[in-house]
């Protein structure tokens, strides 16, 4: 760098950005960006469904039985009728306090079908 160099400024510093130091930094990201969005949205209160990316709906032939997690699949048709009756059950809400529902299994929207992933 030359005396008429200025630094980098550390929000577009992408080394250090990426670097174990601003992990901290990192983590607030994760959640004030997506609370930015759903405040733009006016997404006032969510449900959210963790699980695992690899189970599947139950099918015969389905990538489950090949990779020996069949079983798992009733986890996952659970976790879709329990955003579709969270999801029915916040449609009776007003407006404002209804939930965004959130899960693996899809988003249900309240017609009996999913919006998909």
């Amino acid at each position: 760098m030359t005396k008429k160099e200025k630094p980098i400024k550390a929000y577009n510093n992408l080394d250090f950005l990426n670097s174990p130091e601003a992990r901290t930094i990192r983590i607030m990201s994760e959640y004030n960006e997506p609370k930015a969005r759903f405040e733009k949205h006016g997404i006032n209160h969510t449900v959210v469904f963790f699980g695992s990316a690899r189970i599947r709906p139950k099918q015969e032939g389905s990538e489950n039985e090949a990779s020996g997690i069949a079983s798992m699949s009733k986890y996952y048709e659970e976790a879709v009728e329990l955003a579709k009756i969270a999801t029915e059950w916040s449609q009776t809400l007003p407006e404002e306090q209804q939930f965004a529902i959130c899960s693996g299994g899809g988003r249900y929207n309240g017609s009996g079908k999913s919006w998909g992933k």
